[in-house]
């Protein structure tokens, strides 16, 4: 008798075991909570907290809050993270104010940020913005400045505020809500003024003076660390829950698992489904980069019907975007392509009950076109670049058409998409006028002329045959209307000389761009006329590339001879040392002594050597010295049946380097005496 109870607990200790290891097969982590943090970059920055007067020494990782002020003094910098969707940065001696921001729980497409800028000078990135109920805007008491997904500076000066666009652009209207008219769209690479009597100052191109200044180079490089550090972290996240890949061996068991989660989830179910369907969505797209496309495509159709029979909800819109943001950078070379546009459909599909969420994603993607067209100009892809366009600008016609209807869109939102589609307009006559002079074709020669004379030239390709006197054009078989030789083009006024990216991390390349321009505003494209030259021992050239090497600055300059007269430019490029991980620390989330089956979770970060710091708990390798001490999984310690201090170690990897961290966990058993 007592065999047979022995027999049947083991067989219900085992039925027990493996039914809590099939229900963790469905088990989803749950998002990091969204803060805003205040990150002390050097020098004196100071915060005053809400509803206080006192003004208190901020420290680093500082968690800030609605009402609350930050300023710096002469030596202080700061930057200020809101929710993972953007980042302010402050130059010394600003002061700025957080009226609101807000991020709702069940409404996790929603973000809401106000700022309002006292004085001095802050860089703003906009990263993302999910929903046309988010918003961010700056203002200062004479101009307020509104975006959706773009880099801008804004300083209050002596004067008025003046605004400096590095990506997209920005909607400047005046402070004062009761004034309707006199705001305007400044674009990327262009600035305008309000002054305090209100007066605007048309936007103006930026010049060499405000590019390439310490301030906006620094925080266009701080801003491409900022986006890797988002992607990083939502990847991470994404990344850790392995049974999500159709390609694994349990998938099957968690899907099971996840239906079952599912049944007994009750008013949680749509969160619960949009978490799922994110680590769903990244396991078909990681497929791809493991060569398994055939296999990607088909497990993504097969989601597709799964959600057809679906309610759209933000939780599924929130689980689309943080995957289609990882594609951010993806262009139509690229292999991913066709699943970045797949995407792109999910998501317009989670808004399809929605005529103005519908548009918003519609603006999203032909947004989304024009940043790929910027990026193949900048890698001289001009037939490509014309593609993207082309695709930009039918669906911004289409997009046009339905703001016409209006049909099912409420006026607040119908205002939102008006301005961001005036937004996508002024970016495409931009880039449209980028593409028509780098496209610019040489002078037509005659087609019965023998004489082909290139721009900017002094001296002809092909020499025109000896004439007698008078020298004349002798046709070939020439029509009684032979066309004349087009007239040599006019010397070139300046030529300038650039590089892109800079500054360039160590070990990238810069790709050189020279322009000549004249008085009467034509410009054209004169790099693969033009010769370069290297002053500083950093790195070389290779044509119009510059090959960096080490943390330092070189001269390049160019030379185009125009007109028997060599004209020259010169650009100086920052080097700056890569950012590569160097340590790695943990931290208990509370006391670290445990008693048998206590837990206690530790929270590993990884330290890189810009300063800026990772969470990496979910991709960290775990040990501990003594499971029968303390056992340790994905950063969760238990105490175990022994009492005793168990060493628990994480590892974590990546750029081929390795960090480790160590915390000593005393646990006491709850048997001992």
């Amino acid at each position: 008798m007592k065999r047979i109870a022995i027999t049947v607990g083991v067989i219900l200790l085992l039925a027990s075991g493996v039914g809590a290891w099939w229900w963790s097969l469905g088990s989803v982590p749950s998002s990091a909570p969204q803060e805003v943090v205040l990150r002390v970059e050097r020098g004196g920055v100071e915060v005053k907290r809400a509803g206080s007067e006192e003004w208190r020494s901020a420290s680093d990782r500082f968690s800030l809050s609605e009402a609350d002020e930050v300023r710096t003094d002469a030596t202080g910098r700061a930057a200020i993270r809101f929710f993972n969707v953007s980042e302010v940065r402050l130059r010394e001696n600003s002061s700025l104010a957080i009226e609101t921001a807000s991020f709702v729980p069940d409404r996790p497409t929603t973000a809401v940020i106000r700022l309002r800028l006292m004085g001095g000078r802050i860089w703003s990135r906009v990263l993302r913005l999910f929903d046309l109920d988010s918003a961010f805007s700056v203002r200062t008491d004479t101009v307020i400045a509104t975006v959706r997904g773009t880099a801008f500076d804004m300083s209050r000066e002596p004067t008025g505020t003046a605004v400096l666009v590095s990506d997209s652009a920005v909607r400047m209207a005046p402070s004062d809500e009761r004034e309707e008219s006199g705001g305007l769209m400044v674009s990327e690479g262009f600035m305008a003024r309000r002054s305090d009597g209100g007066e605007w100052t048309p936007a103006g191109r930026l010049g060499s003076e405000e590019t390439e200044s310490e301030w906006f180079r620094g925080n266009v490089q701080a801003d491409r660390a900022f986006t890797d550090d988002v992607k990083l972290e939502v990847e991470d996240r994404l990344r850790a829950r392995t049974v999500a890949r159709p390609d694994h061996a349990l998938f099957g068991l968690a899907r099971l698992s996840e239906q079952l989660h599912l049944a007994v989830a009750g008013d949680g179910r749509a969160e619960l489904y949009g978490r799922i369907v994110a680590y769903r969505l990244y396991g078909i797209t990681s497929l791809l980069e493991d060569g398994k496309s055939g296999l990607a495509f088909q497990a993504f159709t097969s989601l597709e019907q799964e959600l057809k029979n679906e309610s759209p909800s933000p939780y599924l819109r929130r689980a689309a975007a943080d995957v289609e943001f990882l594609f951010e950078d993806v262009g139509p070379d690229s292999p991913l392509y066709r699943m970045k546009q797949r995407l792109e459909d999910v998501s317009q599909a989670f808004a399809a009950s929605d005529a103005a969420a519908t548009l918003f994603q519609r603006i999203r993607a032909a947004d989304s076109r024009l940043k790929e067209t910027a990026s193949l100009l900048d890698a001289g892809k001009l037939d490509e670049a014309r593609t993207t366009l082309d695709a930009a600008r039918q669906g911004m016609q289409n997009i046009e058409r339905d703001l016409e209807t209006g049909t099912g869109i409420a006026s607040d939102h119908e205002k939102t998409l008006r301005e961001k589609d005036e937004a996508l307009r002024v970016r495409e006559r931009e880039l449209d006028a980028r593409l028509m002079s780098d496209l610019a074709p040489e002078p037509a020669t005659a087609a019965t002329s023998t004489t082909v004379l290139p721009v900017a030239t002094s001296t002809p390709e092909i020499a025109p045959p000896p004439v007698p006197t008078p020298p004349a054009i002798i046709p070939v078989a020439s029509p009684p209307d032979a066309v004349a030789p087009p007239p040599v083009e006019a010397p070139w006024d300046t030529i300038t000389l650039t590089a892109t990216p800079n500054p360039v991390e160590a070990g990238q390349t810069a790709q050189l761009r020279v322009i000549g321009s004249r008085s009467d505003g034509t410009t054209a494209d004169l790099t693969s006329l033009a010769s370069f030259a290297l002053f500083g021992n950093l790195g070389s050239l290779n044509g119009p590339s510059y090959q960096s090497s080490v943390a330092g600055s070189v001269t390049v300059e160019a030379a185009v001879l125009d007109h028997g007269v060599n004209k020259t430019a010169r650009t100086s490029i920052t080097v700056l040392a890569p950012v590569v991980l160097t340590s790695l620390t943990l931290t208990p989330n509370g006391g670290t002594s445990l008693r048998t089956g206590q837990t206690v979770s530790l929270t590993a970060t990884a330290v890189y050597s810009s300063g800026l710091t990772k969470l990496v708990t979910p991709s960290a390798t775990w040990m501990s010295s003594d499971s029968s001490i303390a056992s340790v999984s994905l950063g969760t310690v238990i105490g175990g049946s022994k009492s005793g201090t168990a060493t628990i170690t994480a590892a974590y990897s990546e750029g081929g380097k390795t960090v480790t961290a160590a915390l000593d966990v005393p646990v006491t058993s709850s048997f001992s005496q």
